[in-house]
C-alpha cells in the first residue's frame, strides 16, 4: 500500500515538474486596439522608448491571429514607421519588409484587404517625411506593384502614381517620373472626374513638382487648375486654395514680383491659420515662404522675424518635412549671415548638419 502511494506522489512531482498543458488565450481584437492606441498616444508624446516597446507588444497579440495577417500587417508597419521618424531606417527595415511581404500574400489573386494596401502607403509618408527618398521611392513603387492584383478602378490608385512619379523626378529621373505624374492625374480625371477634389490636389502636385524643376508654364498650368477647382468647392478644397496661394508666392518671388508673392503668402496664413491654427508645418511652411520674400526685397529684420518663428513651429511638429526644414534653415543662416549674427548662423549650422545625419 505504501509502495503504491509513493509511486502516485512520485508521478505527480513529474506532472508537476513537467507542467500540464496549457492553452494559450483566443486573439481579441479590443486588446490589440487597446495596445495600438496605448502605443500610439506614446509616439504622439514623443515617448518614442514607450511606443516601440508597445507595437512590440502589439505584435505579439496580433500574431495570435496568424502570423500572415492583417492584423500583424498593421502592427509591423505601424512600427517600422516609429524606427523610419526617428532617423533608425536600418531598425525600420526587417518590419517594412514583414509588411511588405503579408501585404503582398494578403493581396494575393485580388481577393484581399485594400487595407494593406494603405498601410504601406501611410508608411512612405514617414520616409519621405525624413527625407529617405530612396526608400520612399521604393515603398511606393511596391505599393504600385500591389495595384496590379487590385481593380485598376480603386481610388488610391492615381494619388499613388502622381505620388511616385514625383518621387522619381525629386530623384532626377525627370522623364520616368514625368511619365507617372501625367499618368494619374489622367487617372484621376477619368476616375473621379476632372473637377473632382482628389483631381484638384493632384494638380496642385503637379505644379509643385514642375515648379521645382523649372517648368514655371507647366507649373502655371497646372495650379490655375487646381484653384479653379478648389474655388467651385470641391472636396478638400479650402486647403488647396491656401497652397495654391503659397505656390503662387513661390513662383511670384522668383520672378521679382515681391509685392504681389507677400499678398499671396498672406493669403495661404490666413486660411491656414483659420483652418489649424499658428502651431502646425503648413504655417511654418508659409512663415518660410514670406521670410524668403523678404530677404530678397532686402527687409532683413522682417525675414528674421519671420524665419525664427518657422523654425520654431517645424520643430515642434512631427509632420513637418525635411526637405522644407532643411530649407528653412539654410535661409536662417544665409539671414543671420547679414545681420552680422555669427553665432547664430554657427547654431543654425550646426542644426542643419545634425538634420542633414538623419538619413
Amino acid at each position: 500500500m505504501k509502495q503504491n502511494l509513493l509511486k502516485f506522489t512520485l508521478s505527480l512531482l513529474m506532472l508537476c515538474s513537467i507542467g500540464l498543458p496549457t492553452f494559450a488565450a483566443p486573439p481579441s481584437r479590443e486588446k490589440l486596439r487597446t495596445l495600438l492606441n496605448v502605443a500610439q498616444q506614446a509616439q504622439i508624446s514623443h515617448d518614442m522608448r514607450l511606443s516601440e516597446t508597445d507595437y512590440l507588444k502589439a505584435i505579439e497579440e496580433a500574431q495570435k491571429f496568424g502570423a500572415n495577417s492583417a492584423e500583424v500587417q498593421e502592427c509591423e508597419a505601424r512600427l517600422a514607421a516609429v524606427y523610419v521618424l526617428q532617423g533608425k531606417l536600418d531598425l525600420a527595415e526587417p518590419h517594412y519588409v514583414k509588411a511588405k511581404e503579408i501585404a503582398s500574400f494578403l493581396m494575393k489573386d485580388g481577393k484581399g484587404d485594400p487595407e494593406a494596401f494603405v498601410w504601406l502607403d501611410d508608411l512612405s509618408d514617414a520616409y519621405q517625411l525624413m527625407g529617405a527618398s530612396q526608400q520612399t521611392e521604393r515603398c511606393y513603387l511596391h505599393c504600385l506593384t500591389l495595384r496590379k492584383t487590385i481593380n485598376a478602378r480603386h481610388k488610391l490608385l492615381p494619388t499613388i502614381e502622381v505620388l511616385y512619379g514625383a518621387e522619381l523626378v525629386a530623384r532626377g529621373k525627370v522623364a520616368e517620373g514625368d511619365k507617372y505624374l501625367k499618368q494619374g492625374y489622367e487617372r484621376s480625371v477619368s476616375l473621379t472626374g476632372k473637377m473632382s477634389g482628389v483631381t484638384g490636389q493632384l494638380a496642385l502636385q503637379l505644379a509643385n513638382v514642375y515648379n521645382n524643376i523649372g517648368r514655371v508654364q507647366d507649373a502655371e498650368k497646372y495650379c490655375a487648375q487646381a484653384e479653379l477647382i478648389a474655388r467651385s468647392g470641391a472636396a478638400g478644397s479650402v486647403e488647396v486654395v491656401a497652397n495654391v496661394a503659397r505656390l503662387r508666392a513661390i513662383i511670384l518671388t522668383k520672378m521679382g514680383r515681391f509685392k504681389e508673392a507677400e499678398l499671396e503668402a498672406k493669403s495661404a496664413q490666413i486660411i491656414h491659420k483659420e483652418q489649424h491654427g499658428v502651431d502646425y508645418f503648413e504655417y511654418g511652411y508659409d512663415l518660410v515662404c514670406m521670410a524668403r520674400i523678404y530677404l530678397e526685397s532686402h527687409r532683413l529684420n522682417d525675414a528674421e522675424k519671420a524665419i525664427n518663428q518657422a523654425l520654431s513651429i517645424m520643430q515642434k511638429d512631427p509632420k513637418s518635412l525635411k526637405m522644407v526644414r532643411v530649407q528653412g534653415l539654410e535661409l536662417a543662416i544665409k539671414i543671420a549671415r547679414l545681420q552680422h549674427h555669427s553665432a547664430d548662423a554657427t547654431k543654425l549650422e550646426a542644426q542643419l548638419k545634425e538634420l542633414n545625419s538623419k538619413r
